[in-house]
């Protein structure tokens, strides 16, 4: 591996060996595209999942040139004169905690917008519908009929369900939950799933009942997901699948 071959170099040459993978972290991360190292610091810990993905094929040689390029940027910033005519001053405290709490506001609004548009692809991407199944017991069944429309099979999937009825504040019942899709589902494939939900009051017309299903997330057969929420469901690191 490539860390393997990182062991026989020099102390100097290791450290130019980390500035290029830890600038390639950040420059390869889809996420990351175009941010400047302090604006990448909350999605590191994405990016170290899916280094293995995302830094598949690159070469010890490749590494080490970004590692003199990130060496080179670095003195050309040490040389610059200072402005003589900006006096130094320590931040104020309160400044700085509004600028990293509004840093921090920015990168949440990020990824929250990453995380819509890839659930509204798989919204379309993955049709489905629900009926509810009485079963006279306290628990009754939700059936699901899924569909895939990606052009890769699914291996799981994760949803969050709430059943209600027009005019009722609160619902039913509702949950988060994440379900694997034994052997898959192929791209054109749809398949019938029943999971078991709480019972709905007798008294209750089933034609008045509002199911509500939204997707947040789908895994591919080697247990590797699209998103790393929710994390029922992140548990294998990120896949390199896409929704489109």
């Amino acid at each position: 591996s490539i860390m393997a071959l990182s062991k026989g170099l020099t102390n100097e040459e290791r450290a130019t060996f980390r500035k290029g993978m830890n600038a390639l972290l950040i420059s390869e991360f889809p996420l990351t595209y175009g941010m400047t190292k302090d604006e990448a610091v909350p999605f590191l810990p994405m990016a170290l999942e899916a280094a293995h993905i995302t830094l598949d094929g690159m070469s010890f040689g490749a590494i080490m040139d970004r590692g003199r390029q990130e060496e080179a940027k670095a003195k050309k910033v040490l040389a610059k004169p200072a402005d003589k005519t900006t006096k130094q001053q320590d931040p104020n405290p309160i400044e700085r905690i509004a600028a990293l709490d509004a840093e921090h506001s920015k990168q949440e609004a990020l990824l929250e917008q990453h995380l819509t548009t890839v659930r509204k692809c798989l919204t379309d991407k993955i049709p489905l519908t629900a009926r509810y199944i009485r079963k006279g017991g306290i628990f009754d069944d939700l059936e699901l009929t899924i569909t895939n429309k990606l052009d890769w099979p699914l291996g799981a999937l994760a949803f969050d369900y709430a059943i209600t009825k027009e005019g009722r504040k609160l619902p039913f019942t509702e949950k988060e939950m994440s379900r694997t899709l034994r052997g898959g589902l192929k791209p054109g494939e749809s398949r019938l799933v029943k999971i078991t939900v709480s019972a709905i009051p007798k008294a209750e017309p089933l034609d008045d009942l509002d199911i509500q299903i939204t997707l947040l997330n789908a895994g591919d057969m080697q247990g590797k997901s699209l998103l790393n929420r929710p994390k029922s469901l992140f548990t294998g690191g990120l896949t390199d699948q896409t929704c489109e």
